[in-house]
């Protein structure tokens, strides 16, 4: 067993964190924007001038016109390994400036030039490709090169400043260090693709919904500046200003009606109902999501706050989860719900509040210990979310895992999850599993690591009482068992409460044991749903037993928690309440899918097999996809993109119609290794505008792109605005169908007649600006 160095290092660091916490915001004038007219009066020198671009993209045409005597603008692209330049009135294949570049400017004659330029960022995020970069300090001015470095993370071999070339690990307390000047032009040398988030200070968008005093904002936004200031100063890094929303509601109702406009950011919630219950019976007041955070303004009230300081608690909580998408490039939930929740838990709200000085690093962990020292709950049963447990024993474990590696190696998990580009081309991307980036990061195996914390765990004093979620809960026990008997050792039983349809607890599961059964704790007065699952093989629980697929409305068999056994009532001998069989080949019958796609392409992947009479859907597990059939036999295997662009498989490649397929015979485990999306294929869109007579947008219809033989689907979002994938070239026709009826788009308005339907040619190119006037044909 690892023996784990004193809780007062870490304790230390974060003390340390908040002293720099003080001394930078007296430096840096962080509670203001920078002005608009930001400018800085280069003086260049003739001959070349190394120059970073840190403000909107400018035509380099429009750098010529400023600076006449600038005669050559040129820049390695470490993306493309190539040369790109532009000369004056001949051009060249250097078009335009984007913020975060760095060029080399040639200066001819021999006297000095004056040249303004922005030193307002356009953005915070830059881009960073195997090898060296041409790239430019957009953070806060005078940052410490060392703390610039630390942003980059250990893929880092290099950085260039000035002509000088500081190599990797840099010592923060070297007094030779240069301070980094907002604007300067560094050469950055690295091993792996990353993405740096460079800590520029601008706060993000605020969306404010409901009614909202103007003290109770101001009271919000100093707090959002508070959070803001403690990521770049505890973590070395920032969420990007320009691609974050902080969306700030007060009242359900308000929060039900923003979401039904269709106005962007959206919250994760397609269906109103869904999200009502979100947000009043699951308690879902706040969440992290893939453009930012969204926080309930009671976290800031009497009303609904947990503890004193809970909004800036709770919005760092929450805005550590979009920086984890962020610099991963990735849905976080990729990797398991305890270092997701953990991670938020540690460099979050608890980070905060230690860094602060408002609570000791003991005090902070407190709580955590004592429900890792009650609950039976392991940390492998925390992969997926159960209950709260993924937040403590995932914040214990992330303290451990630091303990044993550095304070940075949280966010280098991050980093190493980051799709990589691959190919002589660099045309595609692969993604490691969260397995491969946990060994790397934290330098232990996933396996090693979850016995070393059990056993560090057996070290906690024991409580009195032990429970997992709440001593008033009710326990279910049961055994699982395969169709021949023997036990489902390792599958996991998932349990939620619903209402109707709508889900209205936090998930909870637990793994079951070697003899086969298993012990869940599950709320009281609740209807709980109830589902086995295995890696992607997922059974829900249904009136007539287990099955793989979704069962039909009422079919599902619910479970009355009133109708347990009160605690005090069980007794050590009681038999098992919930006897479940596996059916036939259940969990068997796989096909594991790796996948190349195209870099830079962050739309869904989702993998399904296809069946004279089944369908299934896969999960991501590790570095692919992993598929289950329901039985032996012959399926077609399809990769869908986006929302619905679907391909299929066929010798080894992918095409775009289900005639063209192949079936592969799925008995056993078959392995489709580095399947590639072909780069013509799904790469064209639709676009345009869904309206009615009256010209008022239609949000959140599905509309369907119609081909020969294939189609693309997209949903309209804000302002009636729709954007459909097609899978390739070619004539397609737009339906809506709304109510049992259908109209296609035509010429002179909306139709059913497909013949009378506009025919929009698709010819290796989008087509942009369609307005779509639909009204209901069937009244």
């Amino acid at each position: 067993m690892t023996t784990y160095r004193s809780r007062r290092v870490i304790a230390a660091a974060f003390v340390a964190f908040a002293m720099m916490l003080v001394a930078l915001v007296c430096q840096i004038v962080s509670a203001e924007e920078p002005a608009a007219s930001d400018l800085s009066r280069e003086v260049l020198q003739p001959g070349d001038n190394y120059i970073g671009w840190v403000g909107e993209a400018i035509a380099v045409d429009d750098i010529f016109a400023a600076i006449p005597e600038a005669a050559l603008i040129y820049t390695w692209d470490a993306d493309s390994r190539v040369w790109l330049h532009a000369i004056r009135g001949v051009g060249g294949p250097l078009e335009k400036l984007e913020p975060g570049v760095a060029v080399t400017i040639r200066v001819f004659g021999d006297a000095s030039v004056e040249w303004s330029r922005t030193l307002t960022p356009a953005t915070g995020l830059v881009g960073l490709s195997t090898g060296v970069n041409w790239a430019t300090w957009m953070g806060r001015d005078g940052w410490p090169l060392a703390e610039v470095a630390r942003g980059i993370g250990r893929s880092l071999v290099s950085i260039e400043v000035d002509g000088v070339v500081y190599t990797a690990p840099i010592d923060a307390f070297d007094p030779e260090l240069p301070a980094v000047r907002r604007g300067d032009a560094l050469k950055v040398t690295v091993t792996r693709d990353s993405r740096w988030l460079q800590p520029t200070g601008i706060m993000p968008k605020l969306v404010w919904v409901g009614e909202i005093g103007q003290e109770l904002k101001d009271e919000i936004a100093a707090d959002i500046r508070h959070v803001l200031d403690y990521f770049a100063e505890s973590l070395a890094v920032e969420t990007d200003f320009a691609d974050t929303a902080i969306l700030i509601w007060k009242g359900v109702d308000a929060a039900v009606a923003y979401l039904m406009s269709g106005q962007e950011p959206r919250f994760h919630h397609r269906d109103p109902e869904a999200l009502r219950a979100w947000l009043t019976d699951y308690g879902g007041t706040g969440g992290g999501t893939n453009w930012g955070a969204y926080v309930a303004t009671c976290w800031w009230q009497p009303s609904c706050r947990y503890r004193e300081d809970q909004g800036p608690r709770g919005l760092a909580h929450e805005w550590f989860h979009y920086l984890q998408i962020h610099i991963s490039g990735r849905s976080w939930s990729v990797s398991p719900a305890w270092i997701n929740e953990g991670a938020a838990m540690w460099g979050g709200d608890e980070g905060f509040t230690v860094a602060s000085g408002k609570e000791a690093f003991d005090e902070s962990r407190e709580h955590a210990r004592a429900v890792a020292a009650r609950a039976s709950a392991t940390l492998k049963s925390a992969e997926l979310n159960n209950g709260a447990l993924q937040y403590d024993l995932g914040m214990l474990a992330i303290d451990l895992l630091v303990d044993r590696s550095d304070l940075d190696a949280p966010i280098e998990f991050l980093r190493l999850l980051y799709p990589q580009v691959v190919g002589p081309e660099r045309r595609w991307q692969r993604a490691a599993g969260w397995h491969e980036a946990f060994e790397d990061a934290f330098d232990v195996s996933v396996d090693e690591f979850y016995t070393e914390f059990e056993s560090w765990r057996a070290t906690l004093l024991a409580p009195a009482e032990r429970f997992d979620h709440h001593p008033e809960d009710r326990t279910l026990r049961g055994s699982l068992r395969r169709a021949d008997g023997t036990p489902a050792a390792g599958f996991r039983i998932n349990a939620a409460a619903y209402q109707g349809d709508i889900l209205a607890g936090r998930e909870r599961n637990t793994i079951v044991g070697e003899d086969g059964t298993f012990s869940i704790d599950l709320t009281l007065d609740t209807t709980q749903r109830i589902w086995v699952t295995h890696d992607a093989c997922k059974l829900w629980l249904a009136n007539d037993g287990l099955t793989m697929g979704d069962p039909d409305a009422g079919q599902f068999r619910d479970l009355d928690t009133n109708d347990l056994p009160a605690p005090d009532l069980m007794l050590a001998e009681d038999l098992s309440m919930l006897d479940l069989v596996l059916p036939e080949g259940a969990c068997k019958h796989q096909v594991q899918v790796r996948i190349l796609h195209l870099r830079g392409d962050d739309r869904r992947l989702e993998v399904g097999l296809a069946g004279d009479s089944s369908w299934s859907w896969g999960a991501q597990v590790g570095a692919g996809f992993t598929v289950f059939a329901p039985t032996a036999g012959d399926f077609q295997l399809m990769v869908r993109i986006g929302q619905s662009c679907d391909l299929w498989y066929r010798s080894g490649g992918l095409v775009v119609s289900y005639g063209e397929a192949e079936s592969i015979r799925v008995d056993g485990v078959i392995q489709l290794a580095d399947l590639r999306v072909p780069h013509d294929l799904c790469a064209h869109r639709i676009s345009g505008r869904l309206v009615n007579p009256s010209d008022e947008e239609l949000v959140d219809v599905r509309i369907t792109a119609r081909g020969d033989g294939v189609s693309g689907t997209a949903y309209s979002v804000s302002e009636g605005d729709f954007s459909i994938i097609v899978p390739t070239s070619g004539i397609y026709r737009l339906q809506l169908q709304s109510g049992g009826c259908s109209a296609y788009h035509g010429v002179r308005g909306p139709t059913s007649n497909w013949l009378e339907a506009a025919q929009i040619v698709v010819d290796a190119a989008d087509v942009e600006g369609i307005v779509f006037r639909y009204r209901n044909l069937c009244e």
